[in-house]
């Protein structure tokens, strides 16, 4: 900043500042002069008639002290100097505007349609000048967008016509499956079809609105503030964590062909959608549950199941739950004199498979029973985790961050982004540096630290006798996740009851091994051992009393409360 301005500045503000001094302010200003004026008056009197011009050091001294008032008086309304920024802050607004429109993940030709006009239909104007308040800036733009939703129900209008016109000119079979079901394959032609042509008129369908943005200039630099509203234009008006492109896709062909709306829950969502409550059941047939698992092959197609109506069942019945998103159902056998609980889970989206710490906070100190932490995450089912907090050897990961390393020893069941069970021996990730580019690469969410690992790739693990955690050789209340295929799981707690024995971890296997588990992995037994469902602990707990725990894993609907019924 120059001298120059400097003064300017300072001329200007100062100018500005005894403006709007308050009335009281410019009286006693005024008083002020006229007593000084008289004062002045009368020095100079004195030293004419006195002969004593001595006495005229006074009027300088009283001319500076009426400076110093003033002075007081502007500081009172000027506040502290502030200087201007020596660059405006346009660059920095203008960069916060431009979006890259660079899509290296559109899934089909479709897609990209849709992606090409987003990025053809965006646009900002910068309305007026911006304004400058010492080292705060504020910028009005105007933003404009394609509204993509705003774009289906046309979609979805040209589709039906076309298809109209396609039924009346082509045979049969190039249209209909042989159940008079629509083909795929058509379908798919004309939604894209339909897509192109609408887009052709892009302009139809823009929309926008104005926004402020704000920057402060500290540093020699200026840094534009958070403004969330830029999102909304930069991405069609699509809310994040919104899958447009199957979305749209479904709705245009609604009431034409079933494509299944998908729905997540989000990572860092402590608490999932609340399940609906007519929709879970009891019943005492086995056959009941092999008819709920075959009406659910959007859930269920391709995956062999783990239940089989010929076991030695018990208990009071098979407890389930079914919605879009997830099919679960519990039951009681005796497996070889043990006792068993067990939970098949099948979901539709990886993040409904969840784990909750108490407090939802790493290293609280506050422990709950497993049924409350079910409860507070509006779990559908639930099982009880590794209990990290009751000892401190291990590997914890959570929510993708790497939070105790002290492996021990320990075999590591980690859980990524796609659902899945990822197991680490006691010979890797013995290195911190390692195991956060582990984390990284594999995409971790969370990381189970107890074990040993039961069952890998289909094949019973050999485990060591002198393995440090779960009681290896003796008879012990057991408590294990599995997995077969993707997004389809199986719990299992194997207690006291009905007559049966707890059993050591070879048998715990055999069961595991015998019930065609591909992944399973031993969790925290004993008296942490427990399964819930809708709040009911279904398997019998040592000592007849739940206990508190720090963790929990479990599985949640994704559909929002409003549209699950």
């Amino acid at each position: 900043m120059t001298t120059t301005s400097i003064a300017r500045y300072f001329y200007e503000s100062a100018l500005e500042k005894l403006a709007i001094l308050e009335e009281s302010g410019l009286f006693s200003v005024r008083i002020m002069l006229v007593a000084m004026c008289l004062f002045a008056t009368f020095i100079v009197a004195i030293c004419i008639l006195k002969k004593k011009p001595g006495l005229l050091w006074f009027i300088p001294s009283s001319v500076f002290a009426l400076g110093i008032y003033l002075c007081l008086l502007l500081a009172s309304a000027f506040g502290t100097i502030a200087f201007e920024p020596t660059e405006p802050p346009t660059a920095v607004m203008e960069q916060a505007l431009i979006r890259d429109y660079s899509f290296p993940d559109i899934p089909g030709k479709t897609e990209q349609l849709y992606a090409d006009a987003l990025e053809r239909s965006y646009s900002y104007e910068l309305i007026g000048s911006y304004r400058l308040d010492k080292t705060h800036a504020v910028q009005t733009v105007k933003l404009e967008y394609l509204d993509l939703y705003s774009l289906i129900p046309d979609i979805s209008s040209v589709l039906r016509g076309d298809l109209e016109t396609l039924v009346e000119t082509a045979k049969k079979q190039d249209v209909y499956n042989k159940d008079e079901s629509f083909r795929e394959d058509v379908l798919d032609e004309l939604y894209h079809s339909s897509v192109k042509t609408v887009l052709e008129h892009y302009e139809d369908y823009m929309t926008g609105f104005e926004t402020v943005l704000e920057a402060d200039y500290h540093d020699g630099e200026w840094f534009l503030l958070p403004n969330d509203s830029l999102s909304k234009a930069f991405s069609g008006g699509v809310p994040a964590g919104d899958s447009f492109f199957n979305n749209a896709k479904g709705e245009a062909l609604s009431g034409l062909t079933y494509i299944p709306k998908l729905y997540t829950i989000a990572e860092d969502a402590d608490v999932a959608p609340a399940p609906n409550q007519e929709k879970f059941g009891l019943t005492q047939e086995a056959g009941d549950i092999i008819a709920l698992i075959e009406s659910n092959p959007r859930l269920t197609e391709g995956k062999e199941p783990f239940f089989s109506a010929d076991c030695d069942f018990f208990g009071d019945g098979f407890h389930y739950y079914c919605d879009d998103t997830i099919l679960t159902f519990t039951w009681k056998e005796m497996h070889g004199g043990h006792s068993c609980t067990f939970a098949e889970v099948y979901i539709a989206d990886p993040s409904q498979f969840r784990r909750k710490l108490s407090a939802d906070t790493y290293g609280s100190p506050i422990q709950k029973l497993g049924s409350t932490l079910a409860d507070e995450a509006n779990a559908v089912v639930a099982m009880n985790g590794d209990f990290y907090k009751f000892r401190n050897i291990g590997v914890t990961v959570y929510k993708r961050e790497l939070y105790r390393f002290n492996p021990a020893g320990l075999e590591l069941c980690h859980i990524d982004g796609k659902g899945d069970l990822i197991f680490t021996y006691s010979d890797e990730l013995n290195d911190k540096e390692a195991t956060e580019a582990f984390i990284r690469d594999n995409d971790i969410l969370f990381t189970l630290a107890f074990g040993p690992v039961l069952v890998d790739n289909g094949e019973p693990h050999e485990f060591r006798r002198s393995y440090p955690l779960g009681q290896v050789t003796e008879k012990y209340s057991r408590s294990v996740i599995a997995q077969r295929d993707s997004c389809h799981y199986l719990l299992m707690t194997l207690n006291h009851g009905n007559g049966g024995s707890t059993a050591t971890l070879s048998e715990t296997q055999d069961i595991l091994v015998s019930k065609g588990a591909y992944k399973a992995y031993e969790l925290d037994g004993g008296q942490t051992a427990e399964i819930i469902m809708n709040g009911r602990i279904l398997n019998h707990i040592d000592w007849g009393t739940e206990r508190t725990v720090s963790d929990i894993l479990y599985f949640a609907t994704a559909l929002p409360e409003d549209e699950n019924y």
